[in-house]
């Protein structure tokens, strides 16, 4: 009743109290895009719909991405930012690859609170980090990414951090032999 009223706040203060994915999904943002402007100016059906969730509720995945992409292109990775710190966005894989264009650290920091370790392993070999990557699995319940394939991909891309990380990874026992991690 609220959207159709173009009552934008009230119907997204509904959307925020429904269960689940009831109302809060792909269809509801999609309708909301694709609403008129209200007469007089004004922000956009679906800003205010996000403005308002925000100051209520955490968005889901649908919302965040929905959210973050066109803020993201924008450039205004620190309104993003300040919604991560305040727990509004719901972290994923996506987002995380979204954010990595523009923060690679950031991204970096959410695939390591999201429980994804080889992510992390990823974008330090991208950063050209390797010296992070076996403090970080040791750090990380001894976490053992496979090396031999992260070897054979970096090989084909940087033949130089290749050897340097298989130099890293490689560590010698008490007597001298070698031990390595990709055993």
């Amino acid at each position: 009743m609220a959207l159709a009223s173009q009552n934008y706040q009230d119907a997204a203060k509904a959307a925020a109290a429904s269960p689940g994915a009831l109302i809060r999904n792909e269809a509801t943002i999609t309708a909301l895009k694709a609403m008129p402007a209200p007469a007089g100016g004004g922000p956009q059906p679906v800003l205010v719909y996000f403005i308002t969730l925000l100051e209520m509720v955490k968005l889901n995945e649908i919302e965040t991405m929905e959210l973050c992409r066109p803020v993201l292109q924008q450039g205004k990775i620190q309104l993003v930012e300040d919604w991560l710190g305040k727990g509004k966005l719901t972290t994923s894989d996506a987002l995380g690859d979204l954010i990595k264009q523009y923060n690679p650290q950031l991204a970096m920091k959410m695939f390591a609170s999201g429980g994804n370790p080889d992510r992390v392993i990823q974008g330090f070999i991208e950063a050209g980090q390797f010296d992070k990557i076996t403090p970080y699995c040791a750090q990380n319940n001894n976490h053992r990414p496979d090396f031999i394939a992260i070897l054979q991909n970096l090989l084909n891309t940087n033949p130089q951090g290749a050897i340097s990380l298989a130099k890293m990874i490689t560590v010698r026992d008490a007597i001298g032999n070698p031990k390595t991690p990709i055993d």
